[in-house]
């Protein structure tokens, strides 16, 4: 026992010495290479010396070689109780082939690779598990912008819209006569015969035309075909007034 204990400690010292290191031994039980029985109770330290100029080795300091090729066969195996870490390490540089099976427990074929793409003025909306996805447009559609005397009240027309978001904008000006007195002066924009946007100003005189603040209004409608129409809701127009309207449909 005196000789193995002496011949593993000398191999130890001697292995250190041609590494160009210094030995710390702590443990107070020998340490043999190739046994299986080996128990120190301490620290086992190696500090290789300054024979590169920079407080150490050129290369690395222990290098385990297992030409077996067997299933099992590794350079190194490390065993820690449940929750702990195998090695610590002190730097952030990436070692070169060091692969990892999982990512946060995520194997690979559950991580995306590949995803598709859309048209020009369309963004992902939504990716599939294999990597299709459901484009959305981006693009605002202006279905009508139009406006003029408004002696043209009431106008109508249609538009088609592919369903979502209209935003409605109405502007114009008008009068009131004196049989009417002071009171609003009004125009309205209706969808399908619903209200949706008022244009409105109160004057407190007569025969005295006066520009309307204008008006918007987002709604949401199927889609399809729907009907649009502005009318003279207060007061009255003539020649001298105009009215201005934007049908605009949102990216959906």
């Amino acid at each position: 026992m005196r000789r193995s204990v002496f011949f593993s400690v000398l191999g130890a010292a001697t292995a250190t010495f041609l590494m160009g290191g210094t030995l710390a031994i702590a443990s107070q039980t020998g340490f043999v290479l190739g046994s299986t029985a080996n128990a120190p109770d301490a620290l086992t330290a190696v500090t290789a010396q300054n024979k590169d100029g920079h407080g150490g080795l050129g290369g690395a300091m222990v290098q385990l070689t297992n030409k077996s090729t067997g299933s099992a066969a590794t350079a190194l195996g490390l065993t820690v109780g449940t929750g702990r870490p195998p090695l610590t390490v002190s730097s952030t540089t990436k070692v070169a082939n060091l692969n990892a099976d999982l990512l946060d427990g995520i194997s690979s074929g559950g991580l995306q690779r590949r995803v598709g793409a859309c048209a020009a003025g369309t963004a992902i909306r939504s990716v599939a598990g294999d990597g299709s996805v459901t484009c959305q447009d981006t693009r605002a559609t202006n279905i009508s912008t139009n406006g003029g005397s408004a002696l043209a009240l009431p106008w109508s027309f249609s538009v088609t819209t592919h369903g979502g978001s209209l935003l409605l904008f109405l502007s114009g000006s008008g009068w009131r006569t004196p049989a009417q007195g002071p009171g609003y002066i009004e125009m309205e924009l209706a969808v399908d015969g619903a209200p949706y946007v008022t244009a409105r100003v109160f004057s407190n005189e007569t025969s005295s035309h006066k520009a309307l603040v204008p008006s918007m209004n987002i709604i949401t409608i199927p889609a399809g075909t729907h009907q649009i129409s502005i009318q003279v809701g207060a007061g009255t127009v003539d020649s001298n007034d105009e009215f201005h309207y934007m049908v605009l449909e949102l990216p959906h």
